[in-house]
C-alpha cells in the first residue's frame, strides 16, 4: 500500500488503521510526506508480522509517536525495511528504537 503524499493526518491515519487490520497479508506500508504526527497508536497494533516494509518519512513523528511504533510492533520478525527520516525523533525516539532492534529484529535498510 503506498499512500505517500496523501496529505493523511491524524485523524485520517485512525481511519486507515482500522481498514489495515483487515489486510493480514499487507507487506509493504508507504505514509510518507503526510502530517500524521504523535497519532500512530492504533496504526501500530495493526502492523502485523507479514510486514516486511515500513516507510514513514517526513511524518511530523515525535519521540511520543515513535515510541508508540515501537512499543506495539508485532512486526519485527519480518521487516527489513524501516525509514523514519525526516522526523523529530530526537533522543528519546532514538532510545527507543534501539531498544527495539536490540530485540533480534531482521532489520537490513534503516535511514
Amino acid at each position: 500500500v503506498n499512500l505517500g503524499n496523501c496529505v493523511i493526518g491524524p485523524s485520517g491515519v485512525d481511519h486507515l488503521a482500522r481498514g489495515l487490520q483487515q489486510c493480514p497479508k499487507l507487506r509493504l506500508l508507504n505514509l510518507s510526506n503526510n502530517p500524521l504526527g504523535s497519532n500512530v497508536r492504533g496504526l501500530a497494533s495493526c502492523l502485523g508480522p507479514q510486514l516486511e516494509s515500513l516507510s514513514i518519512f517526513n511524518a511530523l513523528l515525535d519521540p511520543v509517536a515513535v515510541d508508540h511504533l515501537v512499543s506495539q510492533w508485532r512486526c519485527l520478525a519480518t521487516l527489513h525495511t524501516l525509514n523514519l527520516s525526516w522526523n523529530r525523533i530526537g533522543t528519546a525516539g532514538a532510545k527507543a528504537l534501539a531498544r527495539c532492534l536490540s530485540g533480534g529484529s531482521c532489520i537490513t535498510s534503516l535511514n
